[in-house]
């Protein structure tokens, strides 16, 4: 009885809490693309503890909810300042893939890449281990930075 317990146990725990997202300079269009990956689990719990106790993201009936809670959330926790600026983002929509839900957002309009800082305090209030991996791609180059609750905000100059 004790090793069925102490199994349950541990396939419920999280062994780590970790966003990615997925930046790139698009040259052709003149846009930054934008895709982040969250556990569906994790991003539930924290949203749940905002006061959405009805949250389900993978009910397919509630995709326009949905779609609005995690904009909502996503605009109050995730930044991008490009060349100094503020640039603020369109969400375009989110989609569920296995244990997680991927979303995707767009910076339109954008000359040149030359600076970048993000900021990325999603699920860190809720998670003292939560990472969030940026990785941005810029003329075929990756840059990687590894915000967390300490070190939400980090930047790349490509002067």
């Amino acid at each position: 009885m004790v090793k069925i317990i102490f199994s349950l146990l541990l396939f419920n725990l999280h062994p780590f809490h970790i966003s990615v997202t997925d930046i790139e300079f698009d040259q052709d269009t003149k846009s930054i693309e934008i895709a982040q990956k969250i556990f569906i689990d994790d991003f539930e719990e924290v949203l749940r503890g905002l006061g959405h106790q009805n949250v389900d993201l993978v009910a397919k009936s509630r995709k326009v909810v949905n779609d609005q809670l995690v904009k909502d959330y996503l605009l109050k926790n995730f930044e991008v300042i490009a060349n100094g600026k503020s640039t603020g983002y369109t969400f375009l929509g989110s989609q569920i893939e296995e244990d997680a839900i991927w979303c995707y957002m767009e910076i339109p309009k954008t000359k040149k890449l030359k600076s970048i800082s993000i900021r990325n305090t999603i699920l860190t209030d809720r998670f003292e281990d939560q990472m969030n991996l940026v990785h941005v791609k810029r003329e075929g180059k990756i840059k990687s930075m590894r915000l967390t609750r300490n070190n939400p905000q980090e930047n790349f100059d490509y002067q």
